[in-house]
């Protein structure tokens, strides 16, 4: 069957099937992984076609709002837990890992990520697009691609859960008030006392105390 193309369709757990174009050729190696579009992506799972281990994924459900509101300089709030809210977000180097892959994403769709928070079984942050151009949701499609096949690859039993929570947050709002409240949640948890001594919170593109040092409660 060299060089010919065979149309697979991968059962997957949802209403909708993907299909994936696989081409047959005695070069390509016997076990291939298939890298889909981070837009398109709900869950990650490893499922062997014939002679092939394909990576797929459910087609997200659809958000509350078109893709094109979230789209250009918005600030857009979100919430991702772990399946079954199982706490693993307290490994220094899996944190360490995850923040450099948030940071990836948010660059290559143009945003900046004002404040992170790993908690044990969730994250909290705000992504917020630079211009008209960005992507702010893209970005965290795309770091929840990238993470959950990390996750597959190398902690196999730990994932993310299906879907995550945002909500946009509007402009006659001061976005830095929601900002301080997500730094704040380590210690609404009796974690620390001081939240910034959190080891698992930060930003991308700003600093932390400067960004909060003038605002009045």
């Amino acid at each position: 069957m060299s060089g010919s193309a065979q149309r697979v369709t991968a059962g997957l757990p949802c209403e909708r099937t993907l299909e994936l174009q696989v081409t047959c050729n005695s070069k390509i190696p016997r076990r291939a992984s298939l890298r889909l579009p981070a837009a398109r992506s709900r869950t990650l799972a490893s499922t062997q076609v014939g002679s092939y281990d394909l990576v797929t994924m459910p087609i997200a459900r659809k958000h509350r709002l078109p893709p094109e509101a979230y789209f250009g300089p918005k600030t857009v709030a979100i919430t991702a837990n772990t399946q079954d809210r199982r706490p693993f977000l307290t490994d220094p180097d899996l944190i360490e890992l995850f923040v450099s892959q948030l940071q990836e994403c948010a660059e290559r769709h143009l945003s900046l990520v004002p404040v992170y928070c790993f908690m044990p079984d969730h994250l909290h942050l705000l992504i917020q697009g630079t211009d008209e151009s960005s992507r702010p949701k893209f970005a965290i499609d795309d770091f929840k691609l990238t993470s959950g096949l990390w996750l597959i690859r190398h902690r196999p039993e730990l994932s993310w859960q299906d879907e995550y929570y945002d909500h946009i947050i509007r402009k006659s709002v001061d976005w830095r008030r929601q900002a301080f409240y997500v730094l704040n949640n380590p210690v609404r948890k009796g974690l620390v006392t001081d939240p910034y001594a959190y080891p698992f919170s930060g930003s991308v593109g700003y600093d932390l105390r400067q960004l909060f040092n003038d605002l009045m409660w």
